[in-house]
């Protein structure tokens, strides 16, 4: 069997929020950042709210759960996005029967190209015959070689560098020349890098 219910809002009730998408950006896993949208009673009789995120990444920390606001009125809805782990983030807030829904958007990284990969490039020695100090001398930048991005964001096997890394065998052979691959550690840092979008951070 199934059943259900559905809720419709009293003659004359309607709404309008104050945007569409609320979107992060990107942050560093474990950080958090807070942002707000407005609800609009916007017709002539108070409309029923019942306003849910519909993921656990994102919080609604004000102006949450079921409520009617009068004609006129707005209610301050504060959402907190505070990633645990790296990747990109999407849901929605329902904001009530009728009322349009807002579409949250945030990344998070793990991995930080500074702090991390280019210190991982030095002590190879990478750095001393390519001299890649910042993400944007990889990021979608076509190798002169292969005709390819040398950092494809959210594709590492497409990824000529990482493909080089992990030897992996479709851009040639395995970097560093002449010596062991990367220990394990370090090409993850990699791979979650770019899965991650690629970010100059």
């Amino acid at each position: 069997p199934v059943s259900g219910s559905g809720a419709q809002q009293p003659a004359g009730a309607a709404c309008s929020v104050s945007t569409a998408v609320l979107d992060f950006g990107a942050l560093a896993s474990g950080g958090s950042k807070l942002m707000l949208f407005k609800v609009y009673s916007t017709g002539t009789a108070p409309v029923n709210l019942d306003v849910i995120a519909g993921c656990s990444v994102f919080t609604i920390l004000g102006g949450g759960g079921q409520r009617a606001l009068a004609p006129g009125d707005s209610l301050a809805v504060t959402v907190n996005f505070a990633p645990t782990s790296g990747g990109a983030f999407e849901c929605t807030v329902a904001t009530g029967a009728g009322c349009p829904s807002v579409t949250l958007r945030g990344s998070a990284t793990t991995v930080s190209f500074r702090a991390d990969l280019v210190p991982i490039l030095n002590a190879r020695g990478c750095n001393g015959c390519h001299g890649y100090a910042r993400a944007s001398d990889l990021v979608n930048v076509n190798s002169f070689v292969y005709g390819a991005p040398l950092i494809k964001p959210f594709n590492p096997a497409g990824s000529v560098l990482y493909a080089k890394i992990a030897n992996l065998g479709t851009y040639g052979g395995a970097m560093p020349q002449a010596a062991p691959l990367m220990p394990a550690a370090e090409r993850k840092k990699w791979f979650d890098w770019i899965n991650e979008g690629a970010l100059d951070n």
